[in-house]
């Protein structure tokens, strides 16, 4: 099993969007003889309506790793998707809570790590959406996680919020120095705007090769319609450049997460 999360600690970026539709686009990659396990780690629940349907339906979620004293099973707060070889772990408003349990729980950090380790045998990629901040749950997904793919809209700031999370990934290693950085990926970008073409080459010569820049993810009417429908653009427009994006983005996020697991193997072998 390989676990990426998407984080940056600044909201509007399509953390939840890339989620999904990477998922989506993987599940495409892999056909159903492989599954997929969506987390989503933020309250707002993006995600969980994207994937699920309205999260303040949804009785079991993400909140239940941080509630002292909470008997589960490991599949309690698994939910099936209308996708054949994705299942989520949902969240809503009840994950804000979590930050308050944290004196009562030991290794409060931990907790989403030690869950995934449950059920490790039961998927093959684990994408996690992480909230637009840097506490408990991006630290818990951190530690979780093989890899961490920073999604940034190239305009004001953005060097600033990708350094700040380059700080956050180093202090998650002293709990997990297995995490890697995937990539950093340019999202919502239109190349019309001078900012977006300006920013992409300061990012650039900033941060080099860890820069995905042909692997951005646009901005367009489709993939804004698709979001609005509750679908991924996998469902919706086939046509559509994002559609591309992010077949371009899943294809290079499989060939990544495969690399790593054949050389696993063969290191057991």
């Amino acid at each position: 099993m390989k676990v990426l999360s998407v984080s940056l600690q600044k909201g509007g970026v399509g953390k939840s969007t890339i989620t999904a539709n990477l998922a989506v686009g993987m599940s495409k990659i892999i056909g159903e003889r492989e599954r997929i396990l969506v987390v989503d780690m933020d309250h707002q629940g993006n995600l969980t309506y994207q994937m699920l349907g309205n999260p303040s339906d949804v009785e079991k979620t993400a909140i239940e790793l941080f509630t002292p004293g909470e008997k589960y099973k490991a599949t309690d707060i698994v939910h099936n998707t209308r996708f054949k070889n994705i299942e989520i772990i949902p969240s809503n408003l009840a994950l804000s809570k979590a930050e308050l349990y944290t004196s009562q729980i030991i290794d409060a950090h931990n907790r989403l790590a030690q869950y995934l380790k449950q059920v490790v045998f039961m998927y093959d990629y684990v994408f996690i959406d992480c909230p637009p901040s840097l506490g408990l749950l991006t630290l818990n997904a951190l530690i979780a996680s093989d890899y961490v793919l920073i999604p940034v809209v190239p305009e004001k700031y953005a060097t600033m919020a990708i350094t700040q999370m380059m700080d956050t990934i180093k202090m998650a290693r002293a709990f997990n120095e297995k995490l890697q950085l995937a990539g950093i990926v340019p999202s919502i970008v239109d190349m019309r705007y001078r900012i977006h073409r300006a920013t992409i080459k300061t990012l650039e010569t900033n941060f080099g090769n860890m820069l995905l820049k042909d692997k951005y993810i646009g901005t367009n009417a489709p993939l804004k319609d698709a979001a609005n429908r509750r679908q991924t653009i996998f469902e919706y427009d086939n046509r559509a450049a994002s559609y591309k994006h992010f077949q371009n983005l899943a294809s290079y996020v499989h060939r990544l997460m495969r690399i790593t697991e054949n050389e696993k193997r063969s290191e057991t072998a």
